[in-house]
């Protein structure tokens, strides 16, 4: 991801959209991104003695919580995987 020093702000691509080289980055973009609107964001939660983690939870006043699974996708094979891993759990 490329930042410079007065923004926390992804590269984008040539469509607008921004551009992370790793998971990690994508989650630390969308937690700020969500803190700045007015959510708690926490990166890597699992539930009292659960095998299960999220990968971001979200929590609002108005909207309660949500957990996020995400994926850097670089595939078709990739989104696949992910689905998989979801609905084996």
């Amino acid at each position: 991801m490329t930042t410079s020093e007065d923004s926390e702000e992804a590269e984008v691509d040539g469509r607008g959209l921004p551009v992370f080289d790793t998971e990690q980055e994508f989650q630390d973009f969308l937690e700020r991104k969500f803190e700045e609107n007015e959510y708690t964001a926490i990166q890597e939660v699992s539930p009292h003695r659960s095998n299960y983690r999220a990968d971001l939870l979200l929590m609002h006043d108005e909207f309660g919580r949500i957990g996020l699974e995400l994926k850097r996708l670089t595939g078709g094979s990739d989104a696949g995987k992910a689905h998989q891993q979801i609905v084996r759990q």
